[in-house]
């Protein structure tokens, strides 16, 4: 008995040693995740920190080569000989007023040397004119030498005037006969950067500086004395630079005080200078160190106490270490996080039954074109243009966040009833749709707004946030550049939309997307000319999926860039196929998306599928709506131009719908206009549409293209559409759009083999 006992206690015994050596295993699982985290977060923060300060060292420097340039110019004449010197004390308030810095802190003079190198002019440090020579400095040898140079930043230097450790910048005068005739100089003392350093939070053993090109220090923080201008070997980031990158990160123990620390340098724009911020992990690893302290002293705890481990295990706290990062750094507004710690504490002031909040998700509809087209920079400041006019159109006490890419979120307050909150959206969207322009481009954008009213729509703010976002995507969804208001039903059409966008990944490695072929035919004589190919997906439990509803998802999501290119190929293949089967050659129309246009290489796509499927370049059309070819004109000039030289034809699909610009149509090779089938469609009913469609042919005729009609239904459509002048048709009069082999059918019975 007493050896069963002995037995069941060592089972036990074993029992919670295993249990115990499992919650080891988790706790350390859980240590090495909260180190990761952790450390990513703060170097985040410094990676961060080194934006910030590149761009607010960049604008004051902006700023006093603006002042600089002016100074050059102004004494030109002077000291050529063309002007008079100007009396000394009107001249230093004239400067003064221009530049506007040196009471700010980031300037202490500003001087003009003659060729000699002799100081004419001061404007700081009390307007002293002093009795020093800078002619052998090395900036003074380079804007002498040097004809082309503009603003040199100089190294370190140690001022002989103000004992002080310095750098200059300066810029070169050139006489009237484009002679040296002096420079003149702007010094920034190092401890102008100190102070800025030291208004920022770097945690007790956290670092910042700036050195310039060939390493030498010009300001630290914390400072060390005596290191000022002195050059540094064996900087890790030292190879990075060389190498022509501009910014990096690197870890190494600071010869200074032997700190490991974990550094981020960045180079402030084309400017010799460099800013380098390290983090040390004893500071952002604090909460760290505290939560493995407290769970050794836990486990070691269980240990002496087998039984209390399974009391206690439910109860351990899990510290997390978080930095919240509370605004975007492109738009400078506050991030989602901030907004819903802004909107819970609204809602928790709010009385019972008044409706004081709301949200409203704004989103640009075009962005994705703006940074295929020209750059994520414009996209950039595209987004900071929107950001500021969102911000022009609310009052005090709403607030406008920024969202994740294209994204923008409002919090609202007491905007009244669904008429008025209405009238404010389309408020907003018209102000987002007037013309933003990026270099030489003035895009028009559209946004689609979706809004959720607090209580009705949500009780909490992530709930608010979530349903305004919902009914965004489903004003979207009914057409761009629209408002909705949240309805409990859009959560199923979100679920639908998810489903079908999981589907559609999986779709064609399944073999559930095909190409299917409408046929066109000349007008005249009924003649079968060519084939659209149009996408098809057959799902396995909801069948055909209209085009309308998968499509956009595609767009949306990227996908339509490989199905793209899939319709394209298959296409290309079969038109071939039809051909070595004995068939004649007709033209296989090929749809292009905007996403295809702007974001892939589309020449060497087409040019790739013609010589894999070995396809007359003269028997493939490339369809593209009218809207699409608006943004950024001049790249889709140059492109479309390129694809007329590989000898591929060239169709505007759904003209009249969008732009419709003579001017730019011009421009463009085109060889065919489409005709949308919604002014087809109401031909004999509407006398609207019926000019609409003559005057599109009319400008078809008489710039020497081809126009096609789709969507014709009717006998007297394709009637009237004959007395327009139309050259060819298309239409469910003549045949749906049919499978690769019934359209190999259709080719022998509708033309003489």
């Amino acid at each position: 008995m007493e050896y069963l006992q002995s037995s069941a206690r060592y089972r036990l015994v074993g029992l919670l040693l295993f249990a115990w050596g499992s919650f080891a295993a988790v706790l350390g699982y859980d240590l090495k995740t909260s180190y990761d985290q952790a450390y990513e977060s703060a170097n985040r923060e410094a990676d961060s920190l080194t934006q910030v300060l590149e761009r607010h060292f960049s604008v004051v420097i902006d700023k006093i080569d603006i002042v600089l340039r002016k100074v050059a110019r102004s004494y030109s004449p002077i000291l050529g000989g063309a002007a008079p010197m100007p009396p000394l004390t009107q001249a230093n308030r004239d400067l003064l007023d221009d530049l506007g810095l040196i009471n700010e802190g980031r300037v202490r003079s500003l001087r003009v040397v003659s060729r000699d190198g002799e100081v004419i002019f001061n404007a700081g440090q009390g307007d002293v004119l002093p009795d020093i020579f800078v002619g052998d400095r090395a900036y003074f040898d380079r804007q002498k030498g040097d004809p082309t140079a503009e603003l040199v930043i100089s190294e370190p230097i140690f001022s002989r005037f103000t004992s002080s450790w310095m750098i200059t910048l300066s810029r070169r005068i050139s006489l009237p006969d484009g002679a040296f005739g002096g420079l003149v100089v702007v010094t920034i003392p190092a401890d102008y950067f100190e102070d800025v350093f030291a208004t920022l939070n770097l945690g007790r053993n956290g670092t910042v500086a700036l050195y310039d090109t060939s390493l030498r220090l010009i300001a630290r923080q914390p400072q060390l004395a005596g290191e000022f201008g002195a050059a540094y070997e064996g900087f890790e980031f030292h190879e990075d630079l060389a190498a022509g990158h501009d910014t990096g990160r690197y870890q190494m123990m600071s010869w200074a005080d032997g700190t490991t620390r974990e550094y981020f340098f960045r180079k402030i724009q084309d400017l010799p200078l460099i800013v380098v911020v390290g983090t040390a992990p004893k500071d952002f690893m604090e909460g760290w160190w505290r939560k493995a302290v407290f769970y050794e002293l836990s486990i070691f705890a269980l240990l002496a106490e087998l039984w209390a481990l399974l009391a206690l295990q439910g109860k351990m706290a899990r510290e997390r270490i978080t930095f919240l990062a509370k605004h975007d750094g492109q738009t400078d507004l506050p991030n989602l996080l901030a907004l819903e710690e802004h909107l819970g504490r609204a809602l928790a002031r709010m009385d019972d039954g008044r409706s004081l909040a709301l949200m409203m998700t704004v989103e640009i509809d075009q962005l994705k074109t703006v940074n295929n087209s020209v750059g994520h920079k414009a996209g950039e400041q595209v987004l900071r243009e929107v950001a500021t006019r969102l911000r022009g159109g609310l009052r005090d006490g709403d607030m406008a966040s920024r969202g994740s890419g294209d994204k923008f979120v409002l919090m609202l307050r007491d905007y009244g009833d669904d008429e008025q909150l209405a009238q404010l959206a389309h408020r907003l969207m018209a102000e987002i749709g007037r013309p933003i322009k990026v270099g030489l481009n003035d895009f028009v954008l559209t946004a689609s707004v979706g809004i959720a009213v607090y209580p009705a729509d949500g009780g909490e703010a992530g709930a608010l946030i979530s349903n305004s976002d919902t009914a965004m995507h489903q004003a979207k969804a009914k057409e761009r550049g629209n408002c909705r208001f949240f309805t409990a039903e859009m959560n199923t059409r979100i679920s639908q939309w998810v489903r079908l966008q999981s589907d559609l990944r999986k779709a064609q490695g399944c073999g559930q997307l095909e190409v299917r072929y409408q046929p066109q035919f000349q007008i005249t004589d009924l003649k079968l000319v060519g084939f659209e190919a149009l996408l098809r997906w057959n799902h396995p439990e909801l069948g055909m999926v209209p085009p309308s509803r998968f499509i956009p998802i595609a767009e949306e999501t990227g996908l339509i860039i490989p199905i793209g290119e899939f319709v394209l190929r298959e296409a290309c293949r079969q038109s071939r196929a039809w051909q070595d089967a004995g068939l004649p050659p007709v033209t296989v129309a090929i749809n292009v998306s905007a996403v295809q246009f702007h974001q892939t290489d589309l020449v060497a796509l087409v040019q790739s599928a013609l010589a894999d499927s070995g396809l007359d370049p003269a028997l493939l059309e490339l369809e593209m709506t009218e809207s699409m070819l608006m943004q950024d004109v001049d790249h889709v000039v140059e492109v479309l131009h390129k694809l007329k030289g590989a000898g591929v034809g060239i169709s505007i699909d759904d003209f009249g719908t969008g732009y419709s610009s003579l001017t730019y149509l011009k421009r463009f090779p085109i060889d065919k206009i489409k005709i949308d089938q919604s002014f087809v469609r109401d031909i004999l009913a509407s006398e609207d549409d019926a000019s609409i469609v003559q005057t599109v042919i009319a400008i078809a005729t008489r710039m020497r293209m081809r126009s096609i009609a789709e969507g014709v239904e009717s006998a007297e459509q394709l009637e009237a559409l004959n007395g327009f002048g139309c050259d060819e048709v298309q239409g469910y009069l003549f045949s749906p759009a049919v499978t690769a082999d019934a359209a190999a059918r259709f080719l022998r019975e509708h033309i003489d083999v």
